[in-house]
């Protein structure tokens, strides 16, 4: 479940179009890996608030500024900057040895 947040993470990441509308898809792999720290033995406050933080991000309204010009426009994009943490948290969880069960 997470690798296939991690893809559809990719996909809003890499589009060239990708409305606001469009991050509803990020619920997914956010509820993936709030799933997967919450099945940990001793779930780490750090990783909740950053997943808290991108949920924040992603489910933000955009405001006027949107339509900036040139290089600042990249940076105004909370649901892209999200969705980036978001999958980061996910190649985090991916790449995270797994416990092994007895």
């Amino acid at each position: 479940e997470i690798q296939f947040g991690a893809v559809l993470l990719l996909t809003l990441v890499m589009s060239p179009i990708s409305w606001t509308h469009h991050y509803l898809v990020a619920l997914l792999p956010l509820y993936a890996l709030a799933g997967n720290l919450g099945r940990r033995p001793a779930p780490r406050i750090g990783l909740a608030l950053v997943l808290g933080l991108a949920w924040l991000l992603i489910a933000r309204k955009p405001h006027a500024d949107l339509f900036l010009a040139g290089l600042p426009r990249i940076f105004n994009s909370a649901a892209l900057a999200g969705a980036l943490l978001l999958l980061g948290l996910s190649l985090q969880a991916l790449g995270a040895p797994r416990e092994r069960r007895a």
